[in-house]
């Protein structure tokens, strides 16, 4: 999963003042891109690939950790048993819940998840904006949604998939099926990471077919 990086973070990660980082960046050594408010961000990937090719070494925590979960619905029941069934996982995944689009679209740029679980009808803004969004920013375009709704006509399954989900859920979502979205698109990247620790490079996720259940 990409992090984004300031210049102070990348500075602690390479044992260097913040300065040396924006030197590094405006030589074109170290890939970054501005901000609209005009700061510095740097993907950990590109911060990765740089010190591997200078030689300076990096700890652990600097490199891709196991990918989160955000999952967004207004019925607390919902969320409790999204909650209750990946944590409860042998992988270790971290959980974060959203009860409305707009604690969703935060939690997405600030909780970084790899996969979301997104209900379509919320108050205020709804699972297609919410997708819609996710999809539209570079930062997280590469994030995989997973809808869930109790109103799975074809219309609205169709409607969510142009959106940029990748499948429908039909409500209700038995544990069994939250395991199995959950295997399938990160298991793959929870080797990813530690492919990543080992030198070893990432592991492509592997893209299901769309579909309902």
């Amino acid at each position: 999963m990409m992090k984004l990086l300031t210049t102070r973070d990348a500075a602690g990660i390479c044992g260097v003042t913040a300065m040396t980082i924006i030197r590094w960046c405006e030589e074109g050594r170290l890939r970054a891109y501005r901000t609209a408010g005009g700061h510095r961000r740097i993907r950990s990937e590109d911060l990765e690939s740089f010190c591997r090719s200078t030689g300076i070494p990096l700890p652990d925590e600097a490199l891709p950790a196991a990918p989160r979960v955000l999952c967004v619905d207004d019925e607390p029941a919902v969320l409790d048993l999204f909650r209750a069934t990946i944590e409860g996982m042998p992988d270790g995944f971290e959980v974060a819940t959203a009860a409305d689009g707009f604690e969703a679209g935060r939690l997405v740029s600030t909780f970084r998840p790899g996969l979301v679980f997104l209900d379509l009808y919320m108050p205020g803004l709804d699972g297609y904006e919410v997708c819609r969004r996710i999809k539209g920013d570079r930062d997280t375009r590469g994030i995989t949604v997973v809808a869930a709704t109790g109103h799975a006509s074809k219309k609205n399954v169709d409607r969510i998939l142009e959106c940029g989900a990748v499948r429908c859920l039909e409500k209700p979502v038995s544990p069994s099926l939250i395991e199995e979205v959950v295997r399938e698109f990160l298991v793959p990247l929870v080797g990813s990471a530690a492919a990543a620790r080992s030198g070893k490079g990432r592991v492509a996720v592997r893209r299901g077919r769309p579909a309902t259940r």
